[in-house]
């Protein structure tokens, strides 16, 4: 069984995001992507796992990107084409040979800068331990 991890979809997607905007500086540290124009962070915001019957879980990943542009007479007008780039990007999602569908697509403009965030939800399948075969058992029986 393949382990999808935190990492696996956070290395994919930046991965996905380096190879279509080739040339745009990319970053997952808002601290190092600060002052950079133009250029986008990206970041995982949050995860959280449910417990669900049968031994799965369910995970949701939650992600942001920003993007910023030098300010200019277009600046609005390409934030909103970057959007509608990244809604089609970032619709499905190869990771690790999977195909995953993000949900809750969202984006905003606040203070000339792009907001664009989105979720994946997978189902995941908890890993048991190995069950003792007979081999392994303990022999408590003795001669009376």
């Amino acid at each position: 069984m393949i382990a999808m991890t935190v990492n696996s979809f956070r290395v994919g997607i930046m991965e996905r995001l380096k190879g279509h905007f080739v040339g745009l500086s990319i970053v997952d540290d808002p601290v190092a992507g600060a002052g950079i124009s133009p250029g986008m962070v990206f970041e995982l915001l949050s995860m959280t796992q449910a417990s669900m019957l049968g031994g799965y879980c369910s995970r949701t990943h939650g992600f942001s990107i920003q993007y910023q542009v030098p300010d200019g007479d277009e600046k609005t007008s390409a934030l909103h084409d970057m959007a509608e780039e990244l809604y089609q990007l970032l619709q499905e999602i190869e990771v690790d040979g999977f195909t995953y569908r993000s949900t809750g697509l969202k984006h905003e403009i606040k203070d000339g800068r792009l907001r664009f965030g989105w979720e994946i939800t997978i189902r995941i399948k908890r890993s048991e331990p190995a069950a003792a075969t007979m081999g392994a058992l303990a022999q408590g029986a003795g001669l009376k």
